[in-house]
């Protein structure tokens, strides 16, 4: 596996982690980005590589700074 495929992977896992948290489910995420259920799905499932307005935006709807998300993806690609 590409370290980008594993950091993708890992940043859908951290990213239904905390949609989780915040006790929402994928549409209500979706809502909160103005995208689909399926960009949310394929996001998650490390299906749709991210640009980093991508990301920001992420982090914003997640409410987690930009640089933590990114710290607990880089950490949980490293468990992989």
């Amino acid at each position: 596996m590409t370290d980008c495929k594993r950091l993708s992977n890992a940043l859908g896992r951290v990213v239904v982690k905390r949609r989780i948290a915040l006790g929402l489910d994928r549409e209500g995420l979706a809502k909160r980005l103005g995208e689909s259920i399926k960009y949310v799905q394929a996001v998650e499932e490390g299906r749709q590589y991210l640009f980093l307005t991508d990301i920001h935006l992420m982090a914003e709807a997640l409410d987690v700074p930009i640089v933590d998300l990114m710290r607990e993806a880089e950490s949980e690609a490293g468990s992989d």
